[in-house]
């Protein structure tokens, strides 16, 4: 590809960002210029490539966990997370914070969205935070932090996508993500504990045995979710789209039971759960279209041969990797992002000897984890939305669990244990 073409590609595209096009429509966009300039390709092969990039079995657990978790969510099953998290980090000094993070991960191991996971949980726990004066700000980053667990741990959506871009076993990606998710709300726990000692904040009283029994038993039925999906896939019974479905299946059979088969409602969570998957599928395709016309015009391969053939250490490669993805990652949306750069540094990550299920867990985890910065962090902005705060007024106690985040990618990154210990 020539120089002249490439400024023009790179040029066409931030213009349309500065427009306010939407990611999509941008995506799609630069694809079909640089197909028509370079290949002469017509329109009906347009149509052709973005099918094809979003007719894989695996991209088919999206639309199904979406599903399971708007259900979870229409039929207060979530509610039953929460309490279950009073039994055992309620008891901490600024209880209400550590079962914000709790909550946020056994939610997120069943929707695998992030800005899902920051809506249920800052729905369910802002009134109660405020209520027992808890600071606005603080408690907005950390919902929006915690929130993005849901797009780290099994089943993530984002660990979906990259392991139908590079060819690795999603299940492999799902239990590799296991060790850093759980790590990195370990971390958010002991920052809230920190924040919640200099602040005041008093422990919730524990709820009695008695108590604690009632409410382990209404918790039950959410709880079997996440452990029917992972102990599925850990065990071989099936696969992580097959999860989904059965997700799903449970998910619908306890709401029509509780809601005593209310069509009506489960029709509306159909709705639902549709428009909110057709933005990442329509994401998939267009950006099909970019990615075709990369592969065609070698650019992956190029970037990947240039980088290899400066001599620099796997160390400073892993660093710069790190650093693109993380900047384009807070400049844009996730998946578009992930769908034009994982294809290009998964040939680099390759040739340095680095092994794929180790790549795909510390991408879909820098990724995921700067949806909750600015200026596109959809998780942040979430937040705020449920707490009224503005995103400037949150960007003391966000940069505080940005420091964190920052560490958690360089110890997944140099300590690849962490990612295959339990492979």
């Amino acid at each position: 590809m020539s120089l002249a073409l490439s400024i023009f590609i790179v040029m066409l595209f931030v213009v349309l960002f500065l427009i306010n096009v939407p990611v999509s429509f941008v995506l799609g966009l630069v694809g079909c210029v640089g197909l028509i300039i370079t290949q002469n390709v017509m329109p009906p092969t347009f149509a052709q490539i973005m099918t094809s990039s979003v007719d894989s079995f695996p991209l088919t657990a999206i639309p199904l966990f979406i599903l399971a978790g708007t259900i979870m969510t229409e039929s207060k099953m979530s509610e039953g997370l929460v309490n279950f998290s009073r039994i055992f980090l309620g008891r901490f000094k600024g209880g209400l914070l550590h079962m914000a993070t709790g909550t946020a991960i056994l939610f997120g191991a069943i929707t695998g969205s992030a800005t899902a996971d920051a809506v249920a949980v800052g729905s369910m726990l802002s009134s109660s935070m405020l209520k027992e004066g808890y600071d606005r700000r603080f408690c907005t980053a950390l919902v929006a932090t915690a929130g993005c667990l849901g797009a780290v741990i099994p089943p993530s959506i984002n660990l979906i996508v990259v392991g139908s871009l590079t060819g690795v076993s999603v299940w492999s990606l799902f239990i590799g993500s296991i060790i850093p998710g759980l790590l990195t709300g370990a971390g958010l726990m002991a920052i809230s504990y920190v924040h919640a000692i200099r602040a005041g904040y008093k422990a919730l009283p524990p709820p009695s045995i008695k108590e604690s029994l009632r409410i382990t038993t209404v918790a039950i039925v959410p709880l079997m979710l996440p452990v029917i999906i992972l102990g599925g896939i850990y065990s071989g019974k099936f696969t992580p789209t097959e999860a989904a479905a059965i997700a799903v299946s449970y998910a619908a059979i306890v709401y029509l039971i509780r809601s005593k088969f209310n069509m009506k409602e489960f029709y509306r969570c159909l709705l639902e759960s549709t428009k909110v998957a057709a933005g990442p599928l329509l994401m998939v395709a267009t950006a099909g279209l970019i990615s075709y016309f990369m592969v065609i015009v070698k650019i992956p391969t190029t970037i990947s041969s240039h980088l290899l053939g400066i001599g620099m250490s796997p160390f400073a490669i892993l660093l710069i990797m790190n650093l693109i993805f993380f900047v384009i990652g807070v400049l844009m949306d996730t998946l578009p992002a992930m769908i034009i750069l994982v294809p290009i540094f998964f040939k680099v990550a390759v040739g340095i000897g680095m092994d794929p299920i180790h790549f795909g867990v510390m991408i879909s985890y820098n990724c995921s984890m700067a949806m909750a910065t600015p200026p596109v962090g959809v998780a942040l902005f979430a937040s705020c939305s449920i707490f009224k705060t503005k995103v400037s007024e949150v960007m003391k106690p966000m940069l505080l669990l940005t420091l964190w985040i920052l560490i958690m990618i360089l110890v997944i990154t140099y300590i690849p244990w962490l990612s295959l210990a339990l492979v």
